[in-house]
């Protein structure tokens, strides 16, 4: 909701902040307050990779799980949520465009608020509020849910080994996923086509891949093997993929509209005829019915405004510089791909 800007207040004990120092990603119990709700041990742990990660005593990103400790605590409805500190995003908008954009082209992405954080009487600042992976998030879009939710761990695609998400599923969904990585190493063009569609949705894949290069997610599945999530659909019997990450958008307005793809299943899908195909259609109608720069741009200005009686003035001053740019580069981006 861009009109919200939560005031979230974190508790957490001298001990369990040393220990956030010495093992930044160990979860440590933290108490929360929000408005006139307060959140018992909770579970808090440090987030962020190379370019998003501060330190606890610096301005730090947070997973908290709300009933890891504390068994059915959710936060409005929710039982995980991440708190980004945006240093890679100033605006504090590329989350929430990123995912409206994606659920209006029918692919699940998390829902993204916005809130002013303190911990221990501390104010850190504004933060980005992101809906974490979990059955609440399955939930809203899938009858069924059992099927086996993973991310980049060890290895970065699907042919190498996944990480699993905390969602209940069956441990044999892994030969879903790796059925998807070998038809799509599949030597034989027409072959890896009828194989790949027996196995992923492949309208919502190509959807997917086509909407993180329309907004350019350059640091996601399609063009980075990164920032992403793949799902079991038990119903459909199909692998489907959920965008991550979207702290870096519309950085290179001229990119191409069909780049390499460094994703095994995207490349593997590129490089088919009735991929291309597919990808060329489906990019167009995004284009056309989906990206309304005028809508979103006009969303920007409505989070700013929003954001502003709670910010500084320096914070608001950065926020807005950015956000002009960000309107900047989806104009640009249209007029990019238009042309």
């Amino acid at each position: 909701n861009v009109a919200t800007v939560l005031d979230l207040k974190i508790e957490i004990s001298d001990a369990a902040l040393k220990s956030l120092r010495d093992n930044p990603r160990e979860f440590v119990h933290a108490t929360i307050h929000e408005g006139t709700a307060t959140y018992k041990n909770a579970a808090i742990r440090l987030k962020g990779s190379v370019g998003s990660f501060r330190a606890v005593d610096d301005k730090p990103a947070f997973t908290i799980d709300l009933d890891r400790f504390n068994a059915n605590q959710k936060f409005h409805g929710l039982r995980r949520i991440h708190l980004n500190n945006s240093v890679e995003d100033p605006s504090f908008c590329d989350e929430l465009i990123g995912g409206e954009l994606f659920r209006a082209a029918h692919i699940p992405a998390p829902r993204v608020t916005h809130a002013v954080v303190t911990l221990n009487g501390l104010r850190l600042g504004p933060y980005v509020v992101i809906e974490g992976f979990t059955e609440d998030f399955l939930g809203c879009y899938y009858k069924h849910m059992g099927g086996g939710l993973y991310e980049p761990g060890e290895g970065h695609d699907l042919n190498q080994r996944l990480k699993r998400v905390s969602v209940p599923a069956d441990e044999g969904n892994r030969a879903e996923i790796e059925a998807v990585a070998n038809a799509a190493l599949d030597a034989n063009l027409t072959n890896r086509w009828t194989r790949l569609e027996k196995v992923i949705d492949m309208p919502a894949f190509i959807t997917f891949m086509a909407m993180e290069v329309l907004i350019g997610h350059r640091d996601g599945y399609s063009l980075a093997r990164n920032n992403y999530r793949v799902y079991y659909d038990i119903d459909s019997r199909k692998v489907v993929f959920f965008p991550h990450g979207m702290d870096q958008l519309f950085g290179n307005p001229t990119a191409l509209w069909k780049p390499h793809m460094a994703g095994l299943v995207a490349r593997a899908v590129m490089e088919t005829p009735q991929g291309q195909h597919e990808y060329r259609t489906i990019f167009a109608s995004l284009l056309s019915n989906v990206f309304h720069v005028r809508t979103f741009t006009a969303e920007v200005g409505q989070v700013l405004d929003g954001l502003r009686p709670v910010l500084t003035d320096s914070e608001f001053a950065s926020a807005s510089d950015a956000a002009a740019r960000l309107k900047q580069e989806m104009v640009q981006r249209q007029l990019s791909l238009k042309h």
